[in-house]
């Protein structure tokens, strides 16, 4: 099973573009899957990459719609001291704001 992991998290690189939903989903998912196994360091390096990868996405449709995963991985995975839950938070809200004040 380990072995598995690490080839998606491997392939996670590749085939995707960064930033997009398939991407982030991708990396949330192993991260997951490394907290469920008890590999806390694996599963805080990969959800880091993931929310990463989310902070990439412009589109917002997307970001919104993947945003709530990644919410999810940072109940599960927030973090040093929360850090990473709070930022993911943050930016989640953020997003309906920021398209806001750029326009139509």
């Amino acid at each position: 099973m380990q072995d598995g992991l690490q080839r998606q998290q491997a392939l996670g690189g590749q085939g995707f573009q960064p930033g997009t939903r398939p991407a982030v989903s991708l990396y949330r998912d192993v991260a997951e899957r490394w907290h469920y196994r008890g590999d806390s360091e694996r599963a805080e390096a990969v959800a880091s990459r993931a929310q990463v990868l989310w902070l990439q996405i412009t589109r917002l449709d997307q970001a919104l719609s993947v945003g709530d995963g990644v919410i999810r991985m940072r109940n599960q995975i927030p973090g040093e001291d929360g850090d990473a839950l709070n930022a993911a938070l943050e930016h989640r809200a953020s997003l309906p704001k920021a398209h806001e004040a750029s326009g139509p």
